[in-house]
């Protein structure tokens, strides 16, 4: 067993095998009215063919009214979602903006925003673009990341459309071609 986080060379077929099985995990959690609000890759675990998201620890209702004090933070800030560095209202769209940057950092080896102080990564995910990916994958697939890094959560696509979007990247083989990339 392993996280994302062990830095192993994974094709990209499997990489997108990861996010699909995520993104369903997501969908079955956003169906119950659930947010996980931590997705990182320390919480996927890779045993073989099996995929699994943990770590709900704080994982919160959508309709609870036990909802984060205003301007209060939770989570690790490499893979937050803008409104979730505002401290603003959290949704099903924030944990796919973090499965976005998980997805960002699976293929380019680090995450789209870092730095060693983590206001500064806040800043990053609230201002600045999403920087250009420079490994080569499929340029669909490119953009489809970027969708959901956008900053406006109403721009994002939903846990439903990233496991289409994943389904047919393998169905059709757009990634074949390309290796592994070692990160």
């Amino acid at each position: 067993k392993v996280t994302l986080e062990s830095q192993i060379p994974i094709h990209l077929d499997y990489k997108i095998r990861i996010i699909k099985e995520v993104a369903k995990a997501l969908r079955d959690s956003h169906d119950l009215s659930i947010i996980h609000r931590d997705i990182t890759p320390e919480n996927i675990i890779v045993n073989g063919e099996r995929i699994t998201l943990i770590d709900f620890g704080i994982a919160k209702e959508q309709i609870s009214r036990v909802n984060t004090l205003p301007g209060i933070v939770l989570g690790k800030p490499l893979y937050l979602s803008p409104e979730q560095c505002k401290g603003g209202r959290i949704t099903s769209k924030s944990d796919i903006y973090s499965l976005g940057a998980v997805f960002y950092y699976m293929i380019e080896g680090k995450p789209p925003f870092n730095s060693t102080n983590p206001y500064d990564i806040i800043k990053k995910h609230l201002e600045r673009p999403v920087p250009e990916m420079k490994t080569p994958v499929p340029h669909e697939l490119k953009n489809f990341i970027y969708r959901m890094l956008e900053k406006k959560p109403e721009n994002r696509p939903d846990a439903r459309e990233v496991i289409g979007m994943m389904r047919q990247f393998l169905k059709h083989g757009k990634s074949n071609h390309y290796e592994s990339i070692d990160n």
